[in-house]
């Protein structure tokens, strides 16, 4: 199943891909990623292999994508923003911009008066705490240095 190969693509071959792409050719290509056409050439054919599916039309004018290719390359640029989203925010740590908030917000936990002896009933159903990131990561990015909702 190409699903189950291509999680095992590399950054290397994605990057051989755009290139191509790119450059239109094998060897403007491989020259840019200082490699050998031969080598490019065998490591695109292995990725075709691998997902099963040809990434390149072979003209006379040079390369171009097929649409598995643009497709791929549609997936090498979300990639691409999101490895540098996620150097702009660990760049930011590095420099210590970055950190953790938390806000908690409850009712108060007894409806006792000051200085009576009852006790305290316990959780408060519906408070709510929520962390997140100070770069302002969303909980749900890969690059958030917390996050956290806790109902």
């Amino acid at each position: 199943m190409a699903q189950d190969r291509i999680r095992n693509l590399s950054l290397k071959q994605l990057h051989a891909v755009a290139a191509i792409a790119r450059l239109g050719t094998m060897t403007r290509a491989a020259q840019e990623l200082n490699v050998t056409p031969a080598a490019l050439t065998a490591r695109i054919k292995g990725l075709e292999d691998e997902i099963g599916l040809l990434l390149f039309d072979r003209t006379h004018a040079g390369l171009k994508p097929t649409d598995a290719g643009r497709e791929l390359l549609w997936a090498i640029d979300s990639i691409g923003t999101v490895l540098e989203t996620c150097t702009e925010r660990l760049r930011t740590l590095r420099g210590g911009q970055g950190g953790r908030v938390s806000l908690e917000s409850s009712r108060p936990r007894s409806t006792s008066r000051p200085g009576s002896s009852a006790a305290s009933p316990g959780p408060i159903r519906g408070s709510r705490s929520t962390s997140w990131s100070a770069t302002g990561a969303p909980p749900s990015s890969p690059c958030a240095t917390t996050g956290s909702t806790s109902p």
